[in-house]
């Protein structure tokens, strides 16, 4: 695995604290920025060579009570609402084979 980020921003001269996340999914990165903010050094290691190593996919809800919260903390609210998606609903219903039979989307 190479270091995929690398970056400090010191609190203090003599700052020490250093952190590896393994893997640069949703979660690890957010928390390397919510430690680069608060000036923790982290790297991240992701098996991927690229974010186009293989098919991203689905949407994800991310609610008020925490997902929004951490975003807060990151200082990402901003650029996190330029790109959300307006869709406020989705829902599917799904057979036992995984074949969708139902798919409903509630817009704003």
């Amino acid at each position: 695995m190479n270091p995929i980020f690398n970056k400090q921003r010191s609190r203090a001269e003599n700052n020490t604290d250093e952190v590896t996340i393994v893997g640069a999914g949703l979660g690890g990165l957010a928390l390397a920025r919510v430690l680069q903010v608060n000036g923790i050094s982290v790297t991240i290691y992701e098996k991927d060579m690229s974010m186009h190593a293989r098919t991203q996919g689905g949407q994800l809800d991310i609610h008020e009570r925490d997902g929004q919260i951490a975003l807060a903390r990151a200082g990402l609210t901003h650029e996190f609402e330029e790109i959300m998606s307006k869709r406020s609903a989705a829902s599917r219903v799904i057979d036992n084979n995984g074949n969708v039979i139902l798919m409903e989307l509630q817009f704003k």
